[in-house]
């Protein structure tokens, strides 16, 4: 995964850059992707967005096959995340994210 900025992915780990970045341009997250797998991309949000003891207790755990679990936000931490992010794609995720909830339900 390598930064969708052109920027070198160490310079996220400075907090005086990130810093700069989120006052100079709105920074709310940093955008990683691969080539390899371009399906999945990565936001590493800028400030800590939820209380993450909470956030974990909350979470949803599944086994993906044996011996490797994933652990997955819960659906109002995620509304909660795309709506600080805020961006085009997360503002479309929320409203799909909204019309299941209601779907299911009923």
């Amino acid at each position: 995964y390598r930064p969708r900025a052109p920027v070198p992915i160490e310079d996220f780990s400075d907090p005086a850059k990130r810093a700069a970045w989120i006052r100079e341009k709105g920074l709310k997250v940093f955008s990683l992707h691969s080539p390899l797998h371009p399906a999945t991309e990565i936001d590493l949000f800028s400030e800590a967005p939820l209380d993450f003891e909470r956030a974990l207790a909350a979470a949803m755990r599944r086994d993906l096959a044996p011996g490797v679990e994933a652990v997955f936000v819960d659906l109002e931490s995620l509304l909660k995340l795309k709506r600080r992010a805020g961006r085009p794609v997360d503002l479309l995720d929320i409203e799909r994210l909204e019309a299941l909830r209601r779907s299911a339900d009923g």
